[in-house]
């Protein structure tokens, strides 16, 4: 598995050129890695709530388990999350932070973490009730 202090030398990597926040939670908004210039809980809870409607709604219509990114945009910050097995990997920018660039660095963290968990990938998918 990774280790801690690595997973956290990871985010802090991807918090530059606008970039204000990299977290890493469960699906059930519970962080595991947080780096970045505030430590705020409530976007975890945000981002993972969503997450979840979002997923089971285009489960609902599609009958497949398609949604690739959550893409928040406000006034105040640009949000984009991605899920891996059954974690939330979100990056939180400045509103002068473009959405392609939070994209890029999103699926750069998101392919790095997908190789390193791959071979632990049954322990972490959830179980199918």
């Amino acid at each position: 598995m990774i280790k801690s202090s690595a997973l956290s030398e990871l985010l802090k990597k991807a918090v530059d050129q606008g970039i204000d926040t990299a977290f890493i939670c469960k699906i059930s908004g519970e962080i595991l890695c947080m780096e970045g210039n505030e430590s705020n809980h409530t976007i975890a809870d945000i981002v993972s709530s969503m997450w979840v409607e979002y997923f089971q709604i285009g489960s609902a219509i599609l009958k497949e388990k398609k949604l690739k990114y959550l893409i928040i945009e406000n006034e105040d910050s640009n949000i984009i999350a991605t899920n891996i097995y059954s974690y939330i990997i979100c990056l939180k920018g400045k509103p002068t932070c473009r959405l392609g660039m939070l994209k890029v660095h999103l699926n750069v963290l998101s392919e790095f973490l997908n190789k390193a968990l791959e071979p632990y990938k049954e322990l972490l998918m959830p179980k199918e009730e």
